[in-house]
């Protein structure tokens, strides 16, 4: 099977240490690259493993012909694809399968089911190739989401009842275009207070999902990287600019895990967050610590920057700011960290080290 390796336009890196802070690629757009070639690789390699295992049910599903489809898609329109949600969610679910050794299905319906999911994320690229269609900024949507992304949301929302959810909506003030309008004027003002994050926000949120109902302001996950959802929780501008900047430094960190892992194994030790007393373990606790030093440089931005919420930004900056010398402490323990991970955490020691040259009091 041949695949074209033709690189699509490179985007400006926004050259910032915290926004690229492992020294094992020169920019974003290297690491993006590397991604997708990578994410291709393990398309083709699940496809050939099931067409030589499950060759019958692979046929019957027509997963073989979309899998000649997607080799013969456009380099630049097959980079869209595997960098879309709904594909890095049908691997991340074939990979929950743990395809046996030998030919034994634990769950034949399911397979098929996820190998037609295949058959139509392909035909659905190979239309809009042939269309011409043009790349699609990032998408805000409600209750409409992709049926693969319905398979992994977040465990305090399931995609249930969603004719009664959308009556429900409806009825309420806070309409999906109010929440597409507040999130253009927020990316707006995210231009004007840290332009370089305005760049690079398309390149790594793909799909807002807007769920009023959320129990958490905001939330993404590995297995549906490239999507956030948002609640209703954010009750400003400034808030809604928080939780985008928030989500997009996570897509940055899920990025650079699914080449290298940045934490040990310790998956038992728990840690309580400086910022809300709030319980994680180590690999929460350290995306929490990249995330804050992010929003602690964003805010020290955005109350000399912003066109509005000059004092809530300045309040915010010292909430955020006051806890990263304590989270720096915690991660001063030997075996917490690979060697990646030590990278990443020299860059947020260096945005702490950076704040404190400026003599700001934090409390």
């Amino acid at each position: 099977m041949q695949l074209s390796q033709a690189r699509p336009e490179r985007h400006g890196g926004p050259g910032n240490d915290i926004l690229m802070p492992c020294g094992s690629w020169n920019s974003l757009d290297e690491l993006l690259d590397v991604l997708w070639l990578r994410r291709q690789r393990s398309v083709v390699s699940v496809g050939l493993l099931i067409l030589h295992r499950y060759s019958t049910l692979a046929s019957e599903a027509g997963f073989a012909d979309a899998l000649d489809t997607f080799a013969a898609l456009p380099s630049r329109t097959r980079r869209r694809l595997v960098e879309s949600t709904p594909l890095r969610a049908w691997l991340w679910l074939m990979g929950e399968l743990r395809l046996p050794e030998h030919g034994h299905l634990v769950d034949t319906e399911r397979m098929r089911r996820y190998l037609k999911e295949f058959r139509r994320l392909v035909e659905a690229s190979a239309a809009a190739a042939q269309e011409g269609a043009a790349a699609s900024s990032c998408e805000i949507r409600r209750y409409d989401v992709d049926a693969l992304v319905q398979e992994v949301p977040p465990p305090s929302f399931v995609f249930d009842r969603l004719e009664e959810r959308r009556a429900s909506a409806a009825n309420k003030a806070y309409s999906l275009d109010f929440f597409d309008t507040a999130v253009a004027a927020a990316l707006r003002e995210i231009a004007c207070v840290w332009p370089e994050i305005a760049k690079i926000f398309p390149l790594f949120v793909t799909t807002i999902i807007h769920i009023p109902e959320l129990e958490y302001r905001s939330c993404s996950a590995q297995r549906y990287a490239g999507t956030i959802f948002l609640s209703g929780g954010d009750d400003s501008l400034l808030a809604l600019e928080e939780s985008l900047v928030h989500e997009c430094g996570h897509q940055i960190l899920y990025c650079i895990m699914e080449l290298t892992p940045l934490v040990t194994a310790n998956a038992e030790r728990m840690f309580r967050l400086p910022w809300s007393g709030s319980e994680r373990d180590l690999y929460g606790y350290f995306h929490a610590t990249f995330i804050y030093a992010l929003l602690a440089l964003y805010m020290e931005r955005a109350r000399t920057r912003a066109l509005i919420n000059r004092e809530f930004a300045d309040t915010r900056f010292r909430e955020i700011a006051a806890g990263l010398e304590s989270a720096l402490c915690d991660f001063s323990e030997p075996g917490l960290l690979t060697p990646a991970g030590h990278e990443v955490l020299a860059a947020i020691s260096s945005v702490a080290g950076m704040l404190k040259s400026c003599h700001v009091s934090f409390h």
